[in-house]
Order: C-alpha cells, then sequence, then structure tokens
C-alpha cells in the first residue's frame, strides 16, 4: 500500500484523516466524498481543529485534495499517487504498490 510509505513522516491526526478518506472514497469505489469538517473529526476521532489542520496539511503534502462544496462541506479525494513526494523515498520514488 502506498500509503504505508509515509507513515513514518506523517502526524497520527495525519496519518487518521488519510485513512478516513482512502476509506470513503477507494473504500466505496469513489474518486470523492463530500462531508463536512464536523463529520470527518467525529469519524476520526480528532477535534475539528485538528481534523482541519491535518486535511490542509495533507492537501499541502498533496496527499489529499479538497474543494469547499455546498452546505459548507468538502469534497474530499485521494491525490497520492507516486512516491516522489514522500522524503527519502530516493530520487526515482521508490516504491511498489498502490494506494
Amino acid at each position: 500500500m502506498l500509503l504505508d510509505k509515509w507513515l513514518p513522516v506523517l502526524t497520527l491526526a495525519e496519518l487518521r484523516v488519510a485513512l478516513c478518506v482512502n476509506r470513503y472514497t477507494s473504500g466505496f469505489h469513489r474518486v470523492e466524498i463530500e462531508m463536512g469538517v464536523r463529520l470527518l473529526a467525529k469519524r476520526t476521532g480528532l477535534s475539528v481543529a485538528a481534523a482541519s489542520s491535518a486535511a490542509n496539511s495533507l492537501q499541502k503534502r498533496g496527499i489529499v485534495a479538497f474543494a469547499s462544496g455546498p452546505r459548507g462541506r468538502r469534497r474530499y479525494e485521494m491525490t497520492i499517487s507516486d512516491c516522489s513526494q514522500i522524503p527519502n523515498s530516493g530520487a526515482h520514488g521508490e516504491c511498489s504498490g498502490n494506494m
């Protein structure tokens, strides 16, 4: 699993958010999922502030993307596709497997 390569560099909050987004997108055969930050916080066991901060950090890292949706919700999607962005993964993104 490609996300496994990020385990040493992600914070616990970032990992929880990434796993939640992955579960509700790939796990349900969807490209994106719409959910509010409060629901994301509930599903990850984080505070609203921590869930929002972790999502923002994941977006900066290129792992998760989100855009504002209707009713104050965000549309999240997993954007990680290779290991080239992972610190210490080698010049050519040396890892194998999919998300």
